[in-house]
């Protein structure tokens, strides 16, 4: 293993790259789109040099591309033969198609933030009787899971709630499942995969994005669904029920089982990807998790001990391993701590909506080392140096 001098040196090396607001940074802790792993860049210019971005979608040089893909993921996530792997634009409009294509009348939407609730949302939009199980800003589920409502045939997740840095436990989504084994279960792992595994028995339908732990830039999700859901979907369309169009389960299937997509995907991310899960396979999932709690402990340790800041999230048991919220103690200002941290060359994720102002998100993810996040650490404990001077 690489020392945390040497992760260190290597830190202070890298270029720096412009950021949105067109500060100039070296590591991005956002928590979406975040940092992108080091192998990236070399990819991305391998891809330019093969002509991968000029290749048509019905060529078998991007059948190859799509198989890889699907090849290396359910390597990785040790998922049955039989699921299904589909491609999409976004977390959200995976969301969606699940939404079309799995609830036949009402949904039951277990919410605590803004991208949990997206779901309910889209429930609501397109018709649905969308039941809600809602937690204040920074609480969870854990423990024993709540009745369903009578007539709920399927259930939305979100294993990380990336706006408060709330996860909910394997352990609740298991109980749930035991206690609902006919109600399709599903979840929501964007700010999650590839640092855990997928259990095909506690969802139906995962789904995550690739701008996150993954590494790369945005412009990509990925859908995994099981047999029975598909059959549930391929039900309820022929019982004339609208589950959607171009991204209806059905019609991507029909693709998907030609190594295909009806329309013409975002070959290059889908190149990107397939190169990502072959380096995590190769380092193995064991430890990439473990590598992720690690990590995420030191900052939790940090958190613990700090007079400038501490866990926003109180219950242990519910922190977020992958999206860490730092909450400011009394005095300091997100303004210091963004000065703080723009001047040491980094950016970090912000309060999300109506939390504006009242924490930092920190990501945690294969791209980013203990070296890191010390780092980090260490250029944000310098705010009680400006307070102080």
């Amino acid at each position: 293993m690489t020392s945390n001098a040497t992760d260190s040196n290597a830190m202070d090396s890298r270029k720096m790259f412009p950021n949105g607001n067109g500060q100039m940074i070296k590591m991005n802790f956002n928590v979406g789109p975040s940092q992108n792993g080091p192998e990236v860049a070399s990819d991305i210019r391998e891809a330019l040099e093969q002509g991968v971005t000029v290749i048509s979608h019905r060529s078998p040089r991007f059948y190859e591309y799509f198989a890889k893909v699907r090849r290396e993921v359910f390597t990785y996530f040790s998922l049955p033969d039989d699921w299904k792997m589909y491609f999409l634009a976004s977390g959200s409009e995976a969301m969606e198609t699940a939404c079309r294509g799995l609830i036949r009348e009402r949904s039951l939407h277990f919410v605590n933030g803004n991208f949990s609730r997206r779901a309910y949302n889209f429930a609501k939009l397109i018709g649905k009787d969308a039941q809600i199980v809602e937690r204040p800003d920074m609480q969870g589920f854990s423990g024993e899971p709540e009745a369903v409502p009578a007539g709920v045939d399927c259930a939305f997740f979100t294993k990380t709630e990336t706006a408060t840095g709330v996860a909910t436990s394997w352990d609740y989504m298991r109980k749930f499942r035991q206690a609902n084994p006919d109600v399709t279960v599903v979840c929501d792992v964007v700010s999650v995969a590839p640092t855990e595994p997928l259990d095909p028995e506690l969802a139906d339908f995962y789904f995550f994005g690739v701008q996150k732990a993954c590494g790369l830039p945005a412009g990509l999700s990925i859908a995994l669904c099981s047999p029975e859901a598909y059959a549930k979907a391929e039900g309820l369309q022929k019982a004339g029920f609208d589950i959607g169009a171009n991204r209806a389960l059905t019609t991507m299937e029909e693709y998907a089982v030609k190594d295909a997509t009806l329309d013409t995907p975002n070959v290059l991310q889908i190149y990107l990807i397939g190169k990502a899960f072959e380096r995590f396979n190769a380092k193995g999932l064991k430890v990439i998790k473990a590598e992720t709690i690690a990590k995420a402990e030191q900052l939790y340790d940090w958190l613990e001990k700090s007079d400038l800041y501490f866990p926003a999230v109180k219950d242990a048991e519910l922190r977020a391993n992958t999206a860490v919220a730092v909450a400011f103690a009394e005095g300091v200002e997100e303004a210091q701590a963004l000065e703080t941290l723009s001047k040491s060359g980094f950016e970090t994720g912000l309060g999300y909506g109506h939390l504006r102002g009242t924490m930092l998100r920190i990501a945690n993810f294969p791209a980013h080392t203990l070296a890191d996040h010390k780092e980090l650490i260490d250029a944000l404990e310098k705010v009680s140096v400006a307070k102080t001077a």
